[in-house]
C-alpha cells in the first residue's frame, strides 16, 4: 500500500505542476514528469515468478521457496521445474533430495564433501532422462542409493549427452532382467562416466539391448560387488574404459553380448580382479561379434579369466592375463571365437 500511495502522490504533482504552466508547454512537460512517473512504476513492480539460471536446493529449504540462493528449495523435483533450460540446480548442503524426472538440459552439482542424497524406492527410478527435448545433462557429485529391488538408479533413454562425474550409485539389485541396474543407458547417445562408482547392484552399467547404439566412455570408474556383472554391453554399443577396477562382480566383470549387430568394447590401463569370469564376448557365430581389445591391463585372480563364444578379443602383449583359478585363463581351451594376442607397434 506504501508504494502504491507514492505512485498516486508522485503522478498528482505532475498533474499539479502541469495546470501552472502555459499551453503551449503542456504536451512538453507532461510528457517529461509521466515518463519519470513511468519508470518509478515498473522499477517497483514485483519480477515476474518465472525461471532462473541458477537454483538451489538445501535440506533446510521449500519447495513453496523460489529456489534461490537466500530461498532455496528442499528437493531436485521443485528446483527444475524453476529452472531454464542450460541452467543449473546447486546443492547447499548435506540431505537427501529426491528422485527426478529430468525434462530440460540441466547441471545438478554438488560440492565436495556435501552428501547430495538421492534416494530411490523399490521398483522405482532415481534419476530418468527420456525427454527428446533433452540433449546435455551434467550429474555431479550425487549418491544415488537403492531402497529396494528391482530398481534403476540412472535412466537415460535419449540421444543427446550425459555426464556423469563424481557420483556413487549404490545397491540396485534386483529379481527381474531388465531391473536392478546402478546406470541403464537405452537407446543412443554419449555417455561419458568419470570417478564414479557402481556397486552392491545386479548390473553396475547397462547399455540395454534394441537401442540405436550409445558411444560410452568410462574414466576412473569402479565397478563392484553386482551380483550379475560390472558392464553389459548389448548389439550397437560402443564402449571405452580406461583406469578403471572390475572386481567382485559374481558372473562377470564385463560382458560384451552381440546376437544381431556387433558391439565393442576398448579396454585400457584397468584391472579385472576377483570376479566370477573377468570378461566375456559372446557373438551369434556369424555377423555378430563382442568384439573386445585390451591394453594395458590386468585380468587376475578371477575364477575364469576371459570366456569367449562367437565374439573376439584382441589382447595386447603387454597385458597381465595370469593366476586366474580355473586350468586356462581364457575359456574354452578349444577357443569358440578368436583370440589374438599382438605386440603393439
Amino acid at each position: 500500500m506504501r508504494t502504491n500511495d507514492g505512485f498516486a502522490m508522485l503522478i498528482s504533482l505532475v498533474a499539479r505542476m502541469t495546470v501552472r504552466i502555459e499551453a503551449d508547454q503542456i504536451i512538453r512537460t507532461v510528457r517529461l514528469p509521466l515518463g519519470f512517473a513511468l519508470f518509478a512504476i515498473l522499477s517497483f513492480a514485483p519480477v515476474s515468478a518465472g525461471a532462473s539460471t541458477r537454483t538451489f536446493v538445501s535440506g533446510s529449504g521449500n519447495d513453496m521457496n523460489s529456489c534461490s540462493r537466500k530461498a532455496p528449495c528442499r528437493t531436485f523435483a521443485s528446483a527444475i521445474t524453476k529452472t531454464d533450460a542450460g541452467g543449473e540446480i546447486i546443492v547447499m548442503d548435506s540431505a537427501e533430495y529426491g528422485p527426478l524426472s529430468i525434462d530440460r538440459n540441466i547441471k545438478i552439482a554438488a560440492a565436495k564433501g556435501v552428501y547430495a542424497g538421492v534416494n530411490v524406492a523399490p521398483q522405482e527410478t532415481g534419476i530418468e532422462i527420456s525427454s527428446p527435448s533433452v540433449t546435455r545433462v551434467q550429474l555431479s557429485g550425487l549418491r544415488i542409493i537403492s531402497q529396494g529391488a528391482d530398481s534403476i538408479g540412472i535412466s537415460f533413454n535419449g540421444t543427446g549427452f550425459l555426464y556423469i562425474e563424481d557420483c556413487i550409485v549404490d545397491g540396485f539389485f534386483g529379481f527381474v532382467a531388465s531391473k536392478g541396474i546402478g546406470i541403464a543407458v537405452l537407446n543412443a547417445g554419449y555417455v561419458s562416466v568419470k570417478d564414479t562408482t557402481v556397486r552392491n547392484g545386479s548390473t553396475g552399467i547397462l547399455a540395454a539391448q534394441g537401442g540405436i547404439g550409445a558411444l560410452i566412455t568410462l574414466d576412473e570408474v569402479r565397478l563392484e560387488g553386482n551380483n550379475y556383472v560390472g558392464l553389459h554391453l548389448n548389439d550397437n554399443h560402443k564402449a571405452t574404459m580406461r583406469n578403471s577396477v572390475l572386481s567382485g562382480n559374481t558372473n562377470a566383470g564385463f560382458l560384451v553380448d552381440a546376437q544381431a549387430s556387433s558391439s565393442e568394447l576398448n579396454i585400457e590401463e584397468c584391472s579385472i580382479t576377483r570376479n566370477g569370469t573377468g570378461g566375456k564376448a559372446f557373438g551369434n557365430g556369424g555377423s555378430a561379434s563382442g568384439i573386445v581389445r585390451i591394453s594395458s591391463s590386468t585380468v587376475a585372480h578371477n575364477d575364469v579369466g576371459l570366456l569367449i563364444k562367437g565374439g573376439t578379443v584382441l589382447s595386447a602383449a603387454n597385458n597381465t592375463i595370469r593366476d586366474n583359478q580355473s586350468a586356462f585363463d581364457v575359456m574354452p581351451h578349444d577357443i569358440d571365437g578368436v583370440l589374438v594376442i599382438y605386440k603393439l607397434r
